[in-house]
């Protein structure tokens, strides 16, 4: 289970087209949704009508185009964006590994929820690689301004995705 590039697929644009069209396999796709280099589809088999999530991991190979490796949920891929909405098209999981990871996606949106909901605020004090940081200043997309708590120094840019795993490990933690 290798990847497939080509070098007609120029941008992700054009691979996810590719992707989404029906060319009269024994497969339809119902429904597909792009997160970051994931592309998700709940396919359905034309014989028998059932459902199943399909995962393709979508890369550059600059020189050879956009490529993807493709995974469905039997084989329970290790990742969990896959829209919450797609689970209940689907229908029931194929087997056991697919179950597991169905109950993995929900897990991995309901501690998304958490993260959101903890939204953090000034003079808040978060761990980031080992070192205390105090908020100071909401800098909106670019993430936060903080100082080191040991010794007041900064300021010190925290990008959100550092704000937000440090909430999600406070909120672990707790």
């Amino acid at each position: 289970m290798g990847w497939m590039y080509s070098p007609s697929w120029r941008t992700k644009q054009e691979l996810v087209a590719h992707l989404a069209e029906n060319r009269g396999g024994k497969c339809t796709v119902i429904k597909h949704s792009t997160v970051g280099n994931h592309w998700w589809a709940v396919f359905e088999w034309k014989e028998t009508g059932r459902r199943f999530i399909v995962l393709c991991l979508l890369s550059s190979g600059r020189e050879d185009g956009w490529g993807y490796k493709d995974m469905d949920e039997s084989m329970g891929p290790f990742y969990y964006d896959c829209p919450l909405g797609f689970l209940k098209i689907a229908g029931e999981p194929a087997n056991n590994n697919a179950k597991l990871w169905r109950e993995k996606v929900i897990e991995y949106h309901a501690n998304k929820a958490r993260i959101r909901a903890a939204k953090p605020s000034v003079g808040d004090v978060l761990e980031v690689y080992g070192v205390e940081y105090r908020l100071t200043t909401n800098v909106g997309r670019r993430g936060w301004n903080a100082r080191r708590v040991s010794d007041g120094v900064g300021p010190y840019r925290l990008t959100c995705a550092q704000v937000n795993q440090a909430v999600a490990t406070k909120l672990a933690l707790a």
